[in-house]
């Protein structure tokens, strides 16, 4: 296997040769011949000539490959785009945010001239210049990502243990920890939810379930536990306690476009509450340290599916980071800012 950088200097040599339907190299390729090609290079292609859609049930099946975020994605990394029932492109994570694919063509796309007159070639573009990212996978026989990748990986903090060991209670409504849980982010700050909690996901509005299922289950499972129960015992900001949603879900690898329209959900319709301190007990005001929090509920803004969709399309076109996402949001609902 060829040495990280040799790999990198090898495939960037084929950057501008031309994206051609059905092509496999070494002149020209289309998406899945060039990510066949260069996985090749690696010896983790499989047999035979795969499709878009081949590769993903390939690399998904248990053991060949694991699921990243955007922000942990390193070179050797596999970008796949078009739907869960349908993946229709294939691309290979490039770092920075960025992908190397051969792209811009079609079925239609079959000589030379063709794909010059549409610039369709193998180039780097970045990972969410389309908005139907499906999964970001890295093969598990990949060795070099083990170590460059470390730092990636914490990029959005820790789970503590990796992931919680819970009981549905029996209104099927309700989960209950059997263990405490909790989320450390990336600056050290630690978020623990104590055995017996009982979150039940209502910290995410009902309205947006259909977006996500289960707010309980798949990826968001980890995040919206810890969510749920900081919503509940408002010991921290409102503010704070979204954000650790979103970070959460980075960590748990949810599709990135997701996490932000969940993100920009939960910050501008989700529960607020205002923290002030308060005397512990009667008697005890001239004591400065004897004082405790107590949250005051905010009212928030009535869901407006027009100008949540229209924002949503902003989220997935422009790629924002949180603070814009956080903008965005009180620019729809000044009183609640």
């Amino acid at each position: 296997m060829p040495s990280r950088d040799e790999w990198k200097t090898r495939c960037e040599a084929e950057i501008g040769k031309p994206y051609i339907w059905g092509a496999s190299g070494p002149d020209s390729y289309d998406c899945s011949g060039f990510v066949q090609w260069a996985l090749g290079l690696l010896g983790l292609d499989p047999a035979g000539d795969q499709t878009a859609e081949g590769l993903y049930r390939y690399f998904r099946r248990a053991g060949h490959a694991t699921a990243v975020s955007d922000a942990q994605a390193d070179l050797g990394d596999i970008v796949f785009y078009g739907g869960e029932e349908a993946v229709s492109h294939i691309a290979l994570a490039w770092g920075g945010l960025n992908i190397l694919e051969a792209g811009g063509g079609g079925h239609t796309t079959t000589t030379p001239a063709a794909a010059h007159a549409v610039h369709a070639e193998v180039r780097i573009k970045p990972i969410h210049r389309r908005a139907d990212l499906v999964a970001i996978l890295r093969p598990t026989a990949l060795t070099w990502t083990r170590a460059h990748g470390l730092e990636a990986a914490e990029a959005f903090g820790r789970y503590q243990p990796e992931q919680p060991t819970t009981t549905w209670l029996q209104d099927g409504r309700n989960m209950q920890l059997n263990a405490p849980f909790g989320y450390i982010q990336q600056n050290g700050r630690e978020w623990p939810v104590p055995a017996e909690a009982i979150v039940d996901g209502a910290s995410i509005p009902q309205v947006f379930w259909s977006l996500i299922g289960g707010p309980l289950e798949g990826k968001y499972r980890y995040a919206s536990v810890v969510h749920d129960y900081y919503c509940d015992v408002k010991s921290r900001t409102w503010p704070d306690t979204h954000r650790v949603f979103y970070d959460g879900m980075m960590c748990s690898g949810v599709n990135p476009v997701k996490a932000k329209v969940m993100y920009y959900a939960v910050y501008r319709f989700g529960p607020r509450w205002e923290l002030s301190k308060v005397a512990a007990a009667p008697g005890l005001e001239s004591f400065g340290d004897e004082t405790a929090e107590v949250a005051t509920p905010i009212p928030v803004e009535a869901f407006d599916p027009e100008s949540f969709a229209a924002d949503v399309k902003i989220i997935q076109e422009t790629d924002p980071n949180p603070a814009v996402i956080e903008a965005l949001a009180r620019a729809r609902a000044p009183l609640n800012a």
